[in-house]
């Protein structure tokens, strides 16, 4: 399946990203993002493909259910291994299906709400906010002095868009 393809592609990015990073980048508090670090920032990101790799089998997804693993946050080992396992399980997805999601934007506890979608379409989902968390770590270690490669959390469409120009106004 394409979709699963290109976030495989993507998570590879992160990687590479990441294998860079001395761990103070990674752990640091910035103060000009709520003081965040770019790794709660990755785990997150994982957490949202876990997600998708393990519950899309019950063809059920609540992102709310996260196991917010603190340790992918704090080791990049432990996240570079997070990335390969969903890599892998990217991997083994051949075909779409529809799947049921569970989303709570409540304050109150049982205010949960049901929708229809697929796995393609939650792919894609991923992606989208994949990229968006990147433009965040983009900003935060490019504040911080960090080489950050410059389509790193710009969208496929974007780039394309930027490239056509370019070769246009040649």
């Amino acid at each position: 399946m394409i979709i699963a393809a290109q976030n495989r592609q993507l998570l590879s990015q992160i990687s590479s990203l990441i294998e860079g990073l001395d761990i103070r980048d990674f752990i640091s508090p910035k103060p000009y993002i709520n003081q965040s670090t770019v790794g709660q920032h990755l785990r997150h990101i994982i957490e949202f493909y876990q997600c998708i790799v393990q519950q899309c089998k019950s063809k059920k997804i609540c992102y709310d259910d996260r196991k917010r693993n603190r340790k992918l946050e704090s080791s990049i080992e432990c996240a570079l291994i997070a990335i390969q396992d969903i890599q892998d399980e990217l991997a083994k997805i051949h075909e779409d299906f529809p799947i049921s999601i569970s989303v709570d934007y409540g304050s109150l506890a049982d205010e949960k709400d049901f929708f229809h979608s697929s796995l393609k379409r939650e792919l894609a989902y991923a992606m989208d906010h994949t990229i968006h968390h990147l433009a965040i770590i983009k900003i935060m270690l490019n504040l911080d002095g960090v080489y950050v490669p410059e389509d790193l959390g710009v969208a496929p469409s974007t780039i394309r868009f930027i490239n056509k120009n370019a070769v246009l106004s040649e």
